[in-house]
């Protein structure tokens, strides 16, 4: 069985959810505020045929300990939180979003990188059995 990469698990996050952090309105308040939006856990370990507990840990303690970050007046800004009043299982979008695009940003440099280290190795070869070749 394969994990999500936490890339994976973002753009999953991202996908599913960004209706409805976008859908949010002050006068039609589905959810307490619009930045944390609700999630289910149950349904995100689904879509990767894994237990519940898995993501609840990977989101709770790993990814918000990374992400998570104190203003200049010292409060805390959580990735992800337990409960913001009556709404339960709750991930900063916004933060979410910022990371989500570093992760692509990194995954994009990396296979760049890849790529052009395969064609110049490819390209080195060539040379080199030209050279031996005339």
């Amino acid at each position: 069985m394969k994990l999500p990469t936490d890339l994976e698990l973002l753009q999953f996050i991202y996908k599913k959810y960004y209706d409805i952090y976008s859908s949010f309105s002050r006068e039609d308040k589905t959810r307490e505020t619009k930045i944390y939006v609700p999630i289910s856990i149950k349904e995100i370990a689904d879509n990767y045929n894994i237990d519940d507990d898995i993501i609840f840990g990977r989101l709770y303690y790993y990814l918000d300990g990374k992400y998570r970050y104190r203003n200049e007046d010292n409060s805390l800004v959580s990735f992800f939180t337990l409960n913001i009043q009556k709404d339960r299982h709750c991930v900063n979008f916004v933060l979410l979003s910022s990371v989500l695009a570093n992760l692509q940003e990194d995954h994009r440099r990396f296979w760049t990188t890849t790529i052009i280290a395969f064609y110049t190795t490819v390209l080195a070869a060539l040379a080199i059995i030209v050279s031996l070749v005339l």
